[in-house]
């Protein structure tokens, strides 16, 4: 499902973007016909699905099959040789929020809107509703009872949707309203529920943002320390980051726009960057339509670039500051920062219980020997 239709998205953004014989009016000849990885920057986490959605993706941007050559014939690629240069970044991606190795304060505030949710969806009766009647009619591999399947139950209700199989049609009007309240809420309202996560989770994309962009207008910034963004090359024209739904919402939270519809599969967040006279102004699209951020856009949704990297701007730390509120916080509230500390913490349970072990079968060896000593008295 979900390769399906990133395919689709990809073959989409080839008639927008690469320079064709055909392109269409609104195309903007940004690529080369023929893919070029200087071109572009691609990057993934480190999900299989993610990776795959990037791949599909550009499948349907760059043709395996030649589009110059009347031939049915796919080229041939080597095995070990993937056709597009796509990046998996195991920590340190932009399409990863509330990522522990990133800000460790960021993945406690998410756990804690976590645990808040399963509390009030356990007692939910449309949840155990949904769940009773994703049983019945989905036909999915086990029973699912818990908060944990509550996202696998949506995924796979959408792909049977999409797909035109199953029993995805006799579904009740109750189970599909649950379907939305619960992605909704799951995406917007709970992942999102403290400011402060959102804007932690975000700096890193902000500040690439800030770098990539502040140049065209006359203010350098200077290289950020954040270990997030340097290894990303400022010299791309085209840049594609795959996520999750829930990279999606945050970044729309940062933009004061968690008010649309939820994302789902293959849903997109599109930044143009437009030159008109010698000013530069950025497009903002979400699925397709645009989002006014301010008064530095208009209807369109075209957006001054310098009231632009203002608006981001405010909502960005410091390196600094990111660095302590991640860190240091963490520690604060008693937690340990960054997870540098964990192998420690494994080694003194272990030692404990080795201790803990010592002294029990001191005491248990003990004991035997008494009673041996009392039991040898009775006996005399």
């Amino acid at each position: 499902t979900g390769e399906r239709q990133h395919y689709l998205l990809g073959a989409k953004r080839r008639k927008q973007y690469v320079a064709t014989e055909t392109a269409e009016e609104g195309n903007y000849p940004l690529l080369s016909p023929k893919y070029d990885m200087s071109e572009m920057y691609i990057e993934t986490t480190d999900r299989n699905r993610t990776f795959m959605s990037a791949y599909s993706h550009m499948i349907g941007m760059y043709p395996p099959l030649d589009p110059d050559e009347e031939s049915d014939t796919y080229k041939v690629f080597s095995e070990d040789h993937l056709p597009y240069d796509i990046k998996t970044s195991v920590y340190h991606s932009l399409a990863r929020v509330y990522d522990e190795h990133n800000c460790p304060y960021a993945a406690d505030i998410l756990q804690e809107n976590l645990i808040d949710a399963e509390i009030d969806y356990a007692n939910n009766t449309l949840f155990q509703d949904m769940l009773t009647e994703a049983n019945l009619n989905l036909n999915l591999p086990r029973p699912f009872s818990g908060f944990n399947d509550l996202w696998t139950i949506v995924d796979t209700y959408e792909a049977l949707s999409f797909s035109k199989i199953g029993n995805y049609t006799e579904m009740s009007d109750g189970f599909i309203a649950g379907v939305e309240d619960v992605s909704y809420t799951g995406l917007f309202p709970m992942w999102n529920k403290r400011l402060e996560g959102v804007q932690l989770s975000t700096h890193p994309y902000l500040t690439f943002l800030d770098r990539l962009l502040s140049s065209l207008v006359g203010s350098d910034t200077p290289t950020p320390s954040n270990k997030d963004i340097q290894h990303i090359p400022l010299d791309r024209k085209y840049y594609f980051f795959s996520g999750h739904d829930t990279t999606l919402a945050t970044y729309l939270c940062a933009l004061n726009h968690s008010n649309v519809t939820r994302p789902v599969y293959a849903s997109s967040l599109l930044l143009e960057l437009h030159e008109d006279s010698d000013l530069f102004y950025i497009r903002y699209l979400y699925n397709g339509e645009p989002l006014i951020l301010g008064s530095f856009c208009n209807s369109e949704g075209n957006c001054e670039l310098q009231g632009f990297l203002e608006f981001i701007r405010a909502k960005m730390f410091t390196d600094g500051d990111y660095d302590t509120i991640c860190s240091e916080r963490h520690q604060e509230d008693g937690y340990l920062g960054g997870g540098n500390y964990y192998p420690f913490i494994f080694i003194g349970i272990a030692l404990a219980m080795l201790i803990s072990f010592c002294i029990g079968f001191y005491l248990y060896k003990s004991r035997n020997k008494r009673e041996e000593v009392e039991l040898g008295l009775i006996k005399s």
